[in-house]
């Protein structure tokens, strides 16, 4: 099991209003979270900021050859997980055209 962490851009309202992101980037696989309670790093397997496009995402986390696997007759599983509005539709769709 691999797990990534994909950033998704702040949304217009969100700018509207002056939010920011708590996350920040630390390298490839480390992101560092400013909560009003201190500070907290976590590692992943693979850290795509919001600059990151769709198609970078499919080769960072391998979905390429997941779907050449299930293909082949194996189970795979991609999953995106979070809470309503963290960027789940956004990591598997991309950029609203």
């Amino acid at each position: 099991m691999k797990v990534a962490m994909r950033i998704r851009p702040l949304m217009p309202h969100e700018t509207a209003r002056n939010d920011h992101s708590i996350v920040q980037v630390v390298d490839d696989s480390h992101i560092h979270l400013n909560l009003k309670g201190g500070a907290k790093q976590f590692r992943f397997n693979a850290v795509l900021n919001e600059n990151t496009s769709q198609q970078e995402v499919f080769s960072k986390c391998g979905v390429n050859e997941l779907i050449d696997s299930a293909l082949e007759g194996y189970a795979t599983t991609i999953l995106a997980y979070g809470q309503t509005g963290s960027g789940k539709t956004y990591t598997m769709m991309g950029k609203e055209t």
